[in-house]
């Protein structure tokens, strides 16, 4: 069987490393698995280092030649086609007429806030839904629901797993000491990511302990963020890291990993899902498909979005867990992806999803 993944954008997003972790599931599994890509997409040069082949189908150039280099990668008759994204969905929608349609079409949807009776979503055979709310918001958007499958993003639990030495590592790398730390991965965008909840509620437990708030992600070391810092005057608790690709590490230097987000975008949130393999305490909004995961006091903690009391509250009890209590909902986290959310199973469920669709013969 023959797979290619599509995925749009030059950025390294969480929708791009799941195509990729897909590709490498599949081909673990036997599947002739690839990728395509923007050529300024760093995912090439990542799945070239995995072992995935795959191809740029532009040159910085759209238009006709993006079309002309996606109707020659089609020309390999692939079995299915895997649009990661909306943008990847339309690319391939014409390429795939001219080729005529030789292939199933599956458009992933990652977020979970309603689409128009227009949607691109109406042209692919089938969708895959990462997670229940997505399923249903898409039905309630008019998509039937007999094309839509649920299957939740994967993680890579070899790489996202507790090891006590690289947390001694980062921690002193990242100069936390002894001191508590607080974890935030996400790009910033306070009106989505809730930024601004957080350290509200990091304001209000200055009092009650010396701790370490870190912010991790796209433009986090931006001057938005250093001007956010200064108004809640967080400026010796605040630690300002940017865009980061040593994830492992630092939610492993973490004690707490915070996730306020608001509603919206984060439809399963792979980053909570990440710091859970790690075995990290989650405290974390019930927003998207976190509380299809999140059991709120067994593997971690949710809280209503928007509401800095609440998230002070649960960071305060997370961090006055004692320590047996601490171990046994860090194993419960990760047993919880080991269960449902690896990579393995994703690689499983899309490639069931493929034979149950006919494709392949």
């Amino acid at each position: 069987m023959k797979v290619l993944n599509v995925v749009d954008g030059s950025g390294w997003t969480g929708g791009v490393e799941q195509a990729l972790l897909l590709c490498r599931g599949l081909r673990g599994l036997g599947v002739d698995a690839m990728l395509a890509a923007h050529a300024a997409n760093p995912v090439l040069g990542e799945a070239e280092e995995s072992g995935v082949p795959a191809f740029a189908y532009d040159e910085g150039k759209g238009g006709l030649r993006r079309a002309s280099r996606l109707v020659e990668i089609l020309g390999e008759d692939y079995d299915v086609v895997v649009a990661h994204k909306p943008g990847a969905v339309r690319h391939v929608l014409i390429p795939r007429l001219v080729r005529g349609r030789r292939s199933l079409l599956i458009g992933v949807r990652r977020v979970s806030f309603a689409v128009s009776p227009l949607t691109i979503y109406r042209f692919p055979e089938k969708i895959v839904a990462v997670a229940e709310n997505v399923r249903e918001v898409l039905v309630k958007s008019g998509i039937p629901g007999g094309r839509i499958t649920v299957i939740p993003s994967g993680v890579d639990l070899q790489r996202f797993r507790p090891d006590e030495e690289m947390r001694r590592s980062a921690r002193m790398r990242l100069g936390v000491g002894e001191r508590p730390a607080l974890l935030n991965l996400a790009k910033f965008v306070p009106a989505q990511k809730g930024q601004k909840v957080l350290m509200e509620a990091v304001r209000s437990l200055r009092d009650r302990m010396d701790m370490k708030l870190l912010l991790a992600g796209l433009e986090t070391d931006g001057e938005a963020a250093r001007e956010m810092v200064r108004a809640f005057g967080l400026d010796a608790e605040a630690v300002l890291l940017g865009f980061r690709r040593d994830i492992p590490e630092l939610i492993n230097a973490s004690d707490i990993f915070v996730f306020p987000s608001l509603p919206g975008l984060d439809a399963i949130a792979g980053s909570v899902l990440q710091a859970m393999a790690c075995g990290r305490i989650t405290v974390a909004s019930a927003v998207g498909g976190i509380p299809e995961y999140v059991s709120d006091g067994v593997n971690g903690f949710l809280v209503t979005p928007g509401d800095p009391r609440q998230l002070r509250d649960a960071i305060l009890k997370a961090m006055n867990l004692p320590p047996q209590e601490r171990a046994t909902m860090g194993r419960k986290a990760r047993e919880t992806v080991r269960n449902r959310y690896s990579t393995n199973a994703m690689a499983e469920d899309y490639l069931r999803l493929f034979r149950e669709s006919g494709a392949g013969g």
